[in-house]
Order: C-alpha cells, then sequence, then structure tokens
C-alpha cells in the first residue's frame, strides 16, 4: 500500500511540472504573436 502511494504522490507532481511547463510555452507563444502582431502593424503603417 506504501508503495502505491509514494508512487502516486511521485507521478502528481511530476504532472504538475509538465503542466506548468506548458503555461509557460503557451504564455511565451501568446507574447511572441503579440509582440509580432505589433511590429506588423507598426511597419504596415
Amino acid at each position: 500500500m506504501k508503495n502505491e502511494d509514494e508512487k502516486s504522490v511521485k507521478k502528481d507532481s511530476s504532472d504538475k511540472t509538465i503542466s506548468r511547463k506548458t503555461v509557460g510555452v503557451c504564455k511565451a507563444i501568446k507574447g511572441f504573436r503579440r509582440l509580432l502582431r505589433g511590429h506588423i502593424t507598426y511597419l504596415l503603417k
């Protein structure tokens, strides 16, 4: 029983770090797109 609990805890923590990484990547992509869009509109003016 104890081993199973430890495994599930480890899995949860790894899932959290993975989701945190994905959130960071999504935020970075969104910020980059916003920058690109602003740059393109600036160039078009």
